[in-house]
This record gives C-alpha cells, sequence and structure tokens, in this order.
C-alpha cells in the first residue's frame, strides 16, 4: 500500500503506460500530491477518491477507456488542468463546472456530441483543445469564458459557430 511505502509526500505521480484498470482510492492519501499523470493504460472509471487531494493541480488521464464518470465523481477544486484526450467518451462531465481555478481542458479524440453549456462555469478556462470529436455546434454560452485564448475545435462536424465566437 502506499502508506506503508511511506510515499505519502510525493508531489508528482507518473503511472504511464501501465495494465491499470482501476485507479485504486488510496491514492487519495498522497496529501502533497500536485500532479498525476495515469496516461496509457486500461482505466475504464476513475475512482471518485479523486476529490479528497487538497492539492491536485494536474490530472492526465489520457490514452484510457474512460466512456463516463461515475454519477458521484467530483474532482479536486483546485484542479487546473485536466487532460481527458483519447478516451472514449461520449459527454464532458457536467461536475466540470465546479472547477472554478480550471485553466487548461484537453478532450481531442473523443466521441463527443456535445459541449455542456455548464462548461461557460469555468471561468478561468485559457485553453481547450476538443479536436476530433463530433460537435456540430458550439453553445453560445461558451462566448462568455472571457480568459479563453486557445480553442482547438478542428476536425469536428461543424456547419457554423456562434458568432460571438467568430
Amino acid at each position: 500500500p502506499i502508506e506503508a511505502a511511506g510515499f505519502t509526500t510525493i508531489v508528482e505521480l507518473c503511472l504511464n503506460d501501465n495494465l491499470m484498470y482501476e485507479l485504486d482510492g488510496k491514492v487519495s492519501l498522497l496529501e502533497d500530491l500536485k500532479i498525476m499523470t495515469i496516461r496509457r493504460n486500461h482505466i475504464v472509471h476513475p475512482c471518485s477518491e479523486l476529490e479528497k487531494m487538497p492539492v491536485l493541480e494536474e490530472l492526465d488521464l489520457s490514452e484510457n477507456d474512460i466512456r463516463e464518470f461515475p454519477v458521484d465523481m467530483r474532482f479536486p477544486p483546485t484542479l487546473k488542468v485536466l487532460k481527458l484526450s483519447h478516451n472514449k467518451m461520449r459527454i464532458l462531465p457536467k461536475v466540470l463546472m465546479y472547477l472554478e481555478h480550471l485553466e487548461i481542458l484537453h478532450a481531442d479524440s473523443n466521441s463527443l456530441q456535445q459541449i455542456p453549456e455548464e462548461l461557460s462555469a469555468c471561468t478561468s478556462l485559457t485553453e481547450m483543445i476538443l479536436a476530433k470529436n463530433f460537435f456540430e455546434e458550439i453553445p453560445r454560452a461558451l462566448a462568455a469564458l472571457e480568459n479563453m485564448r486557445t480553442l482547438d475545435i478542428s476536425c469536428n462536424q461543424l456547419i457554423t459557430i456562434p458568432s460571438q465566437i467568430g
């Protein structure tokens, strides 16, 4: 177990390229953890214990098998960077709207069909990469994201974009 190994003070944890199908809830015992990268595994459902990580700022769950997030899933409110690229998601979790410090969101190369309007509550967003999905439209509410500097919505099925954006 993590606590027995004495790793409770680590700040960055990289678990890339393993054979993990789930993330042990004991990861929340890493109270000093700021960056966690779990790319190229087989994770289907991230653990709901993530919200208990008091200083987690960056979470990379790219290239896994995530289709959806559990209903009770919450992210740490300190999260600034969330990478969910190359998964199998059809919808973004609406709980993202509670991440008032979220600055960067990558969710490209999924099967996303719509962007939840609730995402407009993430007013700290400066970069959003949503390329290679199946969006036909962009919600007008996203135009309210005044701090947005980079928006990549290439390789989707857009016919037009809201006049507030373009």
